[in-house]
């Protein structure tokens, strides 16, 4: 309030800055955050000290983050080989022409992939016989006459 007295001209003398107040109870959280990050203000505050400090606390945390995605991998790896699986069954789908029986039988094989607006359950119907006519009738061999 009295900040804006000050703005519009009302008061003539600014406000007092606003301080925080320390009680008891903060008192250790603030000596354990002294404690834990003297190092680093002992570093900023000498130049050849920083740059060494700085690093070491690099190498620290790209190891940390290796460590991390490693253990990740080798967490998730059952995931991760069904997915390439899955990938390879799906490029399989691709190249395979519709309407032909290892095309419908790569569509059953992943139906829980594939999004069903997209890639309807073919209707296995049998395929349909054709029936030989006399022009699809094989011709027989016949001896040439001496």
């Amino acid at each position: 309030m009295q900040a804006l007295l000050h703005i519009t001209g009302l008061r003539a003398t600014p406000p007092e800055p606003l301080r925080t107040l320390l009680t008891p109870q903060d008192k250790p959280a603030l000596e354990q955050f002294r404690k834990e990050h003297e190092e680093e203000s002992t570093a900023m505050a000498n130049p050849a000290k920083l740059s060494l400090w700085l690093n070491q606390h690099f190498d620290q945390m790209e190891d940390s983050r290796e460590q991390k995605i490693r253990k990740w991998n080798k967490t998730h790896q059952p995931e991760k080989e069904q997915a390439g699986r899955e990938i390879t069954q799906l490029r399989a789908l691709l190249k395979t022409r519709p309407d032909t029986p290892k095309h419908r039988e790569l569509v059953q094989q992943l139906t829980h992939l594939l999004p069903s607006e997209m890639f309807p359950l073919p209707e296995l119907k049998p395929e349909p016989k054709q029936e030989m006519t006399r022009k699809d009738a094989p011709k027989q061999w016949k001896s040439p006459a001496m």
